[in-house]
């Protein structure tokens, strides 16, 4: 994959996380030497962050992913990311797919993130990140509902009381 001038291969997500504005942090590096850099470095944005960490998942399952992908699905909540971004293109239409079939209910991170926890917390995390995903990339779409599962995310939202944005 190229991305201007920098070419990847095998990183899932990169090149759409490249492709999309990025966000600029000012750093001063402090070297094991004592030695202070200064660098403006280009960060992904949050959508950027999620396609990254949605797409590793198609190759690879560890627990820290699935914990990554719903805190970079809090960071989009946090920045006011909504459900209109994910209509902007058919990647980002793909990567509201993936990230229902990842986080949605039966989803194999969601189930990775609860299955150590008691009953109540699980439940509880699950309300949470359906809420999430409804009020960031917006309802699943009929190729990842099926049936009664399809009204579990708007019951999630007003479980949460509307909104997730305040928190």
């Amino acid at each position: 994959v190229t991305v201007g001038d920098v070419v990847t291969t095998e990183v899932p997500g990169l090149a759409e996380a490249l492709r999309r504005p990025g966000v600029h942090i000012d750093a001063r590096p402090l070297l094991t030497d004592g030695t202070q850099l200064q660098a403006n470095i280009v960060l992904p944005d949050a959508v950027g962050t999620l396609a990254m960490k949605a797409l590793v998942r198609t190759v690879r399952t560890e627990q820290r992913d699935a914990e990554d992908l719903w805190r970079c699905l809090e960071i989009a909540a946090a920045e006011g990311v909504e459900p209109a971004e994910f209509e902007r293109s058919a990647k980002l239409r793909e990567l509201r797919t993936a990230l229902w079939k990842e986080l949605g209910p039966g989803g194999s991170a969601v189930t990775t993130l609860t299955e150590r926890l008691q009953d109540d917390a699980a439940a509880r995390l699950r309300t949470r990140i359906r809420a999430l995903l409804v009020e960031v990339v917006g309802a699943p779409r009929p190729e990842v509902a099926d049936g009664p599962k399809n009204r579990a995310p708007e019951a999630a939202r007003r479980a949460a009381g509307g909104t997730l944005r305040s928190r």
